[in-house]
C-alpha cells in the first residue's frame, strides 16, 4: 500500500499526474440509485460508464446518478472524494466493473480530495469484497 498527499485536483488525468501514476491505474466510485437502491459503482478512472450497460447488469429499466445531498448524507463525502470500498466501510453495495481487474494496482482517493491510496488488486479485492459486473466503455471507444 502506498499513501498519496496532494493539492485537489481538477480531473482523474490530473489526479495521476499529482500522484506520479497512470490515470488507467485510477478507480473512480460513482453512487447511483436503481430502482429504490443506492449502490457504489466503480470503474477504472480512463474508462467512461455505459448507463445502458450498467442497467442491464444490475437488472434495472432505469438508474441515476445520486444527488450531492444524497451522496453527503449517505456517505459523509462529496463527489470525488468516495473511495471504491463498499460495506463494512460504507453502508452501500459495491459493484465493480471488469475493467478494475485489468491491472495490478489501483488508486482511488480515499475521503478527501488530497489524499489517496494506491493497493494491490488482491489487497483491495479482499478488503472491498465487490460484485464484478461488466458496464465501462474503454478509452476511445464510442458512446
Amino acid at each position: 500500500m502506498e499513501r498519496h498527499h496532494h493539492a485537489p485536483a481538477r480531473s482523474t488525468a490530473h489526479l495521476a499526474e499529482l500522484r506520479g501514476t497512470s490515470e488507467a491505474d485510477g478507480v473512480k466510485c460513482l453512487l447511483v440509485k436503481a430502482h429504490r437502491t443506492f449502490t457504489l459503482v466503480a470503474l477504472r478512472a480512463d474508462h467512461a460508464l455505459d448507463n445502458r450497460a450498467l442497467r442491464h447488469a444490475l437488472g434495472v429499466n432505469r438508474l441515476r446518478f445520486a444527488t450531492r445531498p444524497e451522496l453527503l448524507d449517505l456517505t459523509g463525502l462529496v463527489p470525488g472524494q468516495v473511495p471504491p470500498m463498499g460495506e463494512p466501510l460504507l453502508p452501500l453495495p459495491l459493484v465493480a466493473d471488469v475493467s478494475v481487474w485489468s491491472r495490478p494496482t489501483l488508486s482511488f482517493t480515499c475521503g478527501t480530495h488530497t489524499d489517496s491510496l494506491t493497493l494491490d488488486l488482491a489487497t483491495w479485492e479482499d478488503l472491498a469484497q465487490p460484485r464484478r459486473l461488466a458496464f465501462a466503455r474503454p478509452p476511445g471507444a464510442g458512446g
